[in-house]
């Protein structure tokens, strides 16, 4: 037992500064809960650090299986899973539906097209792709009334 908490010390303590770069890119979003994913995520420790706090659900894709399994184990070792986990990625297209996800954090940049990214982003959702920060417009055929019924005449049509 001991020596799995030393370990887990030691992996948290090599991890820290990469840790919070990636947290800088949740802050820096404007994204203040939902679906993140992170594409390309290696072994996991990035793709840890995105659960900044518990509104978030985290899901990393890696093609790479070696990658894939180092992922999965530091999940299983941090008592995170559920709330962040990783699956295998074919590299072609995102496994998601049209408008799902709120933030996605692309480590392989040039890999997935700029529509497939918007293709899986909400309206107003966030993608950095290397340095380069992609924001889902709101489509002009939608207005932006906050309000659960739609005007003060409280018609709700």
């Amino acid at each position: 037992m001991k020596h799995n908490t030393v370990g887990l010390l030691l992996l948290l303590l090599t991890s820290a500064p990469v840790l919070g770069d990636i947290a800088d890119l949740v802050k820096s979003s404007g994204i203040s809960g939902g679906i993140v994913v992170h594409v390309g995520c290696g072994d996991g420790r990035d793709t840890v650090a995105l659960r900044t706090n518990d509104r978030f659900l985290v899901q990393g894709l890696e093609s790479d299986e070696t990658k894939l399994v180092q992922a999965q184990h530091r999940i299983q070792e941090l008592g995170v899973y559920g709330d962040v986990s990783v699956s295998r990625w074919s590299g072609t297209s995102l496994p998601y539906v049209d408008n799902l996800v709120n933030l996605l954090i692309d480590s392989t940049p040039g890999q997935v097209p700029r529509e497939e990214i918007l293709r899986v982003l909400v309206t107003g959702g966030v993608a950095y792709v290397g340095k380069n920060k992609i924001t889902k417009p709101w489509p002009t055929e939608i207005d932006h009334w906050g309000h659960f019924l739609h005007g003060p005449d409280n018609n709700a049509v």
